[in-house]
């Protein structure tokens, strides 16, 4: 039989309980929410390291794309936001803790893995300023990664760009179209020069280079999140070489006959689109040289094995042979 004392025992620990996990309900919504950004990210790199087996096995396997629906990227990074905002809910207690700049990181990354570029470049802003506020926790991996959030927003962007581009070289059909009259033809390059310029001209990609830099340049940041900075410049590089490389295929299919100008009333003009392609590849191999050659410095402090090779690579991927440049 329990005696009155050991009733009221229980009921004070059940109590306690309730009280503390209340009291640090701020903390286990912050810690949820890293947690699972992570899984998220850990399954986008997955992804991206299996492209394409993914989208094999689902063709045997009815319920298997509907299983990775479930458990895609996207799904944990939305459940991380749901849960950083409830801890943003109780911004006193975060900012008591120390850990109001880490919240507002996590949120800003959610909503740059949601596509929500608008408010995640805001809460980068809002964290930043919160890491120089006294009491606040300052992690430089944090502050580095805030500052390239523009960056990596812009790279984004330039790649849905890239997509755009390189269905118009695709698109047999409507290049076969495009020749049929010079008012044609000019329309239909001058549409994916647009979206070229837009995002990947040169003056574009150093405003997006800038924030990295900076972001690179972080106080105490580690080598490993200078080399995560570094990679994603780089794979910006690539893909800039993939537009361009498409862009040359809508100019040649719509604008060149035989290695002249299709259109003769329009040779001068021809000619000129020309050389501004050219102009931007050089422009692009000098900017890819001095990534390659910063990111030779850093391997120089990295002791991974894994990692040998690995500048080779990126050398391989974007400095083009015989490329003559002034």
């Amino acid at each position: 039989m329990k005696t009155p004392f050991l009733k009221s025992m229980r009921y004070a620990l059940l109590l306690f309980t309730l009280w503390n996990a209340t009291a640090c309900a701020h903390l286990i919504y912050l810690d949820q929410a890293q947690n699972s950004f992570n899984k998220g990210a850990t399954l986008e790199n997955r992804e991206r390291e299996n492209l394409g087996k993914a989208g094999d096995s689902w063709a045997f396997d009815p319920m298997a794309g509907q299983e990775a629906l479930v458990n895609s990227p996207e799904m944990y990074y939305s459940v991380a936001y749901g849960q950083v905002r409830k801890a943003l809910q109780r911004e006193p207690k975060l900012k008591k803790n120390g850990v109001f700049s880490t919240a507002l990181t996590i949120r800003a990354l959610c909503e740059w893995k949601l596509g929500d570029y608008k408010n995640a470049e805001e809460s980068a802003k809002e964290s930043l300023k919160a890491m120089k506020s006294n009491g606040q926790i300052r992690l430089p991996r944090d502050e580095a990664i805030m500052t390239a959030l523009p960056g990596l927003i812009k790279t984004d962007q330039a790649f849905d760009s890239f997509m755009e581009i390189k269905s118009g070289a695709a698109d047999e059909q409507a290049l076969t179209n495009a020749q049929a009259t010079a008012d044609a033809a000019k329309a239909y390059y001058l549409k994916f020069k647009e979206k070229f310029v837009l995002h990947w001209s040169p003056e574009h990609q150093k405003a997006c280079f800038e924030y990295y830099d900076t972001a690179y340049k972080t106080p105490g940041v580690n080598p490993q999140t200078r080399l995560y900075l570094l990679i994603a410049q780089l794979g910006t590089a690539n893909t800039w070489l993939f537009s361009h490389e498409k862009m040359n295929k809508i100019f040649e299919r719509t604008l060149i006959k035989n290695n002249k100008p299709r259109w003769p009333q329009d040779a001068e003009w021809i000619k000129g689109e020309r050389q501004w392609l050219e102009e931007n590849l050089c422009q692009h191999q000098k900017e890819s040289t001095l990534l390659i050659q910063t990111l030779e410095d850093l391997m120089r402090t990295l002791d991974d094995k894994n990692l040998a090779g690995v500048a080779g690579k990126w050398k391989e991927f974007l400095v083009i042979d015989g490329l003559s440049c002034q």
